[in-house]
């Protein structure tokens, strides 16, 4: 199994905070930020993966909806201590679910709702019409 990671060094970026971190996967020794080359202060994270709702999938939920997650429709259970599923996709960390439909979607409207509620729109007017 590949391990996630996260450089701890701030790297620079064009976003409005000027620096962002970064995780990545690595199958094998030696670890090394593929962004800068560090090798120290590299951290493991929980692989927390998106989870979406599916009447037909394979993880049970609370009070008898179904679930799947997103980047892996057959998984059926977390590896303790390692990973988690979220329905949040502000949680995520594994990449390929970051990578699908499901989480940008999800993040689309996240981000929807803070544009028009700091706006003064209605979200839910605005997501009726879709």
């Amino acid at each position: 199994m590949e391990l996630l990671l996260r450089c701890t060094r701030q790297h620079k970026v064009n976003t409005p905070i000027g620096f962002d971190v970064h995780d990545f996967l690595i199958s094998a020794p030696p670890a090394v930020c593929p962004s800068c080359g560090n090798t120290i202060g590299l951290e493991p994270l929980v692989r927390i993966m998106l989870i979406v709702e599916d009447n037909d999938g394979p993880i049970p939920g609370f009070q008898g909806q179904r679930y799947r997650c997103a980047s892996d429709p057959t998984k059926t259970f977390a590896e303790p201590h390692q990973e988690a599923f979220t329905s949040d996709p502000r949680a995520v960390t594994n990449p390929a679910c970051k990578q699908t439909p499901e989480f940008k979607k999800l993040m689309a409207k996240i981000n929807m709702q803070k544009l028009y509620t700091q706006g003064g729109f209605n979200l839910n007017e605005l997501l009726a019409q879709e």
